[in-house]
């Protein structure tokens, strides 16, 4: 058999819910495979220390949006130096975590206090936001937070309402119209 068919075969195998947990073990270190199994919803502790174990981005955040995720597992994602594994530490729940526990305020913290704009950004945008969380972002200093945050919170409390519409864009240095084009002009001359 040749190493992709085997390949192929194997990730099919990996993928079916007969599959023995016990062969998922040996196999998860197997390049491709700890994704696969991240998503199954039989996952054991020792499954999921097996999937951390071996690191992989893609099978981590896979791992963070699986419902039944352990909560001290969640808690090694959300510090992770990946900003994609953070935001998926979250759950597919948004935030009731596993088994219909709710994650603890110090977690909701180190996700709106990130350092990386985008992760804050992408948190904003998630509808399944408990509302404290949704507070927190709505006052965020950087507009794109703030803009994510007002095209997901539907039924905004009348209050932070108002502070969005009074919310003004910060200022921008515009081009001046004086400054010399780089764009071509139809005859080939620089404008």
């Amino acid at each position: 058999m040749d190493p992709q068919r085997r390949e192929a075969w194997l990730r099919g195998l990996v993928g079916n819910p007969l599959t023995p947990l016990e062969a998922l073990g040996r196999l998860v270190e197997r390049p491709g495979v700890a994704s696969i199994v991240a998503r199954r919803a039989d996952l054991t502790a020792d499954l999921v220390r097996a999937v951390v174990a071996v690191g992989d981005v893609v099978a981590l955040v896979r791992l963070g949006l699986n419902a039944v995720t352990p909560l001290d597992v969640r808690w090694r994602l959300v510090r992770h130096l990946d900003a994609w594994v953070r935001i998926a530490s979250v759950g597919p729940t948004g935030g009731a975590g596993p088994r219909g526990s709710v994650l603890p305020r110090e977690f909701w913290s180190l996700l709106v206090e990130d350092p990386q704009l985008r992760m804050r950004e992408q948190l904003a945008s998630d509808p399944r936001l408990p509302d404290g969380v949704r507070r927190v972002l709505a006052a965020d200093e950087a507009g794109p937070v703030r803009a994510a945050m007002v095209r997901s919170w539907e039924g905004m409390p009348e209050p932070v309402y108002r502070r969005f519409l009074a919310d003004t864009p910060r200022p921008t240095k515009a081009p001046s119209l004086s400054s010399p084009c780089s764009c071509r002009t139809r005859g080939g001359r620089r404008g």
